[in-house]
């Protein structure tokens, strides 16, 4: 089990936040399973455990990770983590829920707001056009739409996806 740290697969060290695992098991010879991906957020550790085993073991389990967008850049193609969304969107008081639609040539976002609308929308439109920029991608116009629920269309499970994107399967 390799803990994978980023977008790219590249490992973290023992006891940090990585995005997901890609784990080998051939301990079912009849399906084995090699490099499977976990979209899961996990804290590893190679330390053995009390009981004697010495494979690495998952310390924490933080659940499933939305996938990443990929956005034109100036070099190439710009892989946007989910992170610069969410922290620049959750940090404002304003917002109950939100959902990120992300097509080819625009993204739209549906926020479920706490409270009346107001002119804040412009601000947050603004403030995620920045951090995309600062990246290094280009980024398509940005829509806001204040609704007053978010579609679980898209989810066989009913769970809400927050990161719909056509650029990532």
């Amino acid at each position: 089990m390799h803990a994978r740290g980023d977008e790219r697969n590249r490992p973290v060290a023992d006891g940090q936040l990585a995005t997901g695992l890609l784990l080998t098991s051939w301990l079912n010879t009849t399906v084995p399973l090699i490099r499977y991906r976990l979209n899961d957020a996990a804290v590893i550790t190679s330390e053995r455990c009390r009981c004697g085993r010495s494979s690495r073991r998952i310390l924490q389990l933080a659940g499933r990770q939305e996938d990443p967008i990929t956005l034109p850049g100036q070099h190439g193609p710009v892989l946007v983590h989910p992170n610069h969304f969410e922290e620049t969107i959750e940090g404002r008081s304003e917002v109950a829920q939100y959902q990120v639609i992300h097509r080819t040539n625009q993204i739209t976002i549906s926020i479920v707001p706490r409270g009346e609308g107001g002119d804040w929308t412009g601000e947050l439109a603004t403030a995620l056009h920045t951090r995309l920029r600062a990246l290094g991608a280009e980024s398509p116009p940005i829509n806001i739409d204040l609704v007053d629920e978010l579609s679980r269309a898209n989810s066989p499970t009913g769970k809400l996806k927050v990161i719909i994107s056509d650029s990532h399967p």
